[in-house]
């Protein structure tokens, strides 16, 4: 009898063995998943390879993540070098990107664009020609995109494209221009040049200049003018030949003087606490910026007179920068159709050069509701973030929460 039971106690070791061998990594005590994620250094493709394969609700999301280039301590003792870092909100720690991200952003290229999963880089040095690529900083895939050899001293000011792009599918939209003189353009598979767009308004009027884009979801890109009209470009599929059928075309959300009516902002714009005014946007006072959110459409305009006094009385030192900054809901059932609003809903948006974007706050640890996360222009390249509830800008991330001397914000991040 006791060989017998003990023949049963190893057939039903061996099963447990066998069960422990056989256990999901997704099943991992989440106290063994903090150990290993604790780790000082982890790359980004390691965290969310982790994340990925382990217990999910022990790991926060690495996105959003901030993409910025350092300057500070290299790998030899002594020798401060320019590399690529990254910061997780959600995560509140640093991810190392210095092997994805150090030759395409440290090299003199310039992020000018991200979006699911892929961030837009202008190559300034490295080729002989200006030259645009996307590149996937997990997989490290990189799509040329056609040479812009007919603006080459030409600044790129952003970069939209359509998800999942390939060698053999992308289609890619940019600002380009200097000054004032802004334009836009499209770039397909197969196209061997970027197409201008052609639009139906007078160029050289200064309320007509594109200041941003929004690749959305339905496939059609949205612009924004320095006049805060919107305008929507349909572009034609790839392959689809040449002729004026397959060219981009053009309308506006709104008559813009070539309608019954013109575009007047005073009669479109509901604003309780800014005057719109044309002077005041060709003095270059603002920002704006579009974004989606839950399938509405609204406009963001922050103000940039505070944000430069602030530079010249001591920086950005200050945690805290009274900055005003606007946000206005389009409703195109009711006269005025755009109307200023106190919170997102409980979302908040991330605006910058990536495609704005905007994020749903409850299950994402540190990210405010009701807030927008913005990275300034030339003279600022810091992440900051402003609260509609209190209309206080904060720095989105503390100073010592991020590596080197000095730190210049590129782009948000977000994977697909």
């Amino acid at each position: 009898m006791a060989p017998r039971k003990a023949r049963c106690r190893s057939r039903r070791r061996r099963r447990r063995q066998q069960e422990e061998e056989r256990r999901p990594w997704r099943d991992l005590p989440a106290d063994v998943v903090s150990q290993i994620t604790s780790a000082r250094e982890m790359s980004l493709v390691d965290y969310t390879s982790i994340r990925g394969v382990c217990w999910r609700s022990s790991m926060p999301p690495a996105t959003p993540l901030l993409f910025y280039t350092a300057y500070g301590p290299g790998h030899a003792p002594y020798e401060p070098e320019l590399f690529a870092a990254a910061f997780s909100l959600p995560a509140q720690r640093r991810l190392d990107v210095r092997g994805m991200l150090d030759p395409v952003l440290t090299t003199g290229s310039v992020c000018v664009g991200s979006g699911h999963g892929w961030i837009a880089v202008d190559e300034r040095i490295r080729s002989p020609y200006r030259r645009l690529i996307l590149t996937n900083p997990i997989s490290g895939v990189r799509i040329r995109l056609p040479e812009l050899l007919n603006v080459a001293e030409w600044e790129v000011k952003k970069v939209v494209f359509a998800p999942n792009p390939t060698e053999a599918d992308f289609t890619a939209v940019a600002i380009y221009g200097r000054g004032n003189d802004w334009n836009v353009a499209y770039a397909r598979s197969g196209d061997e040049d970027w197409t201008e767009v052609k639009q139906d308004y007078p160029r050289q009027c200064i309320k007509n200049t594109i200041v941003d884009l929004v690749y959305h979801d339905d496939g059609r890109v949205y612009c924004l003018t320095l006049a805060s009209a919107v305008r929507v470009i349909c572009i034609p599929a790839p392959g689809g030949g040449g002729g004026e059928a397959q060219k981009a075309r053009v309308k506006s959300l709104l008559p813009e003087g070539n309608g019954s009516l013109p575009f007047d902002p005073a009669r479109v714009f509901a604003v309780k606490r800014f005057k719109f005014l044309f002077d005041y946007l060709r003095a270059g006072h603002n920002e704006r910026y579009l974004v989606f959110c839950e399938g509405v459409m609204y406009q963001v305009w922050r103000n940039l007179v505070n944000i430069r006094r602030a530079v010249l009385f001591g920086g950005l030192e200050e945690t805290e920068l009274g900055k005003e900054i606007i946000v206005l809901k389009h409703d195109p059932g009711s006269w005025p159709c755009w109307k200023e609003v106190d919170d997102l809903g409980g979302y908040s948006v991330f605006l910058g050069k990536n495609n704005a974007v905007s994020v749903r706050v409850a299950g994402t640890p540190w990210v405010r509701a009701n807030c927008v996360y913005w990275i300034g222009g030339p003279e600022e390249e810091t992440a900051m973030v402003f609260d509609m509830a209190t209309q206080i800008t904060t720095l989105c991330v503390p100073n010592g929460s991020l590596e080197g001397f000095h730190r210049w914000a590129s782009c948000w991040y977000f994977l697909k």
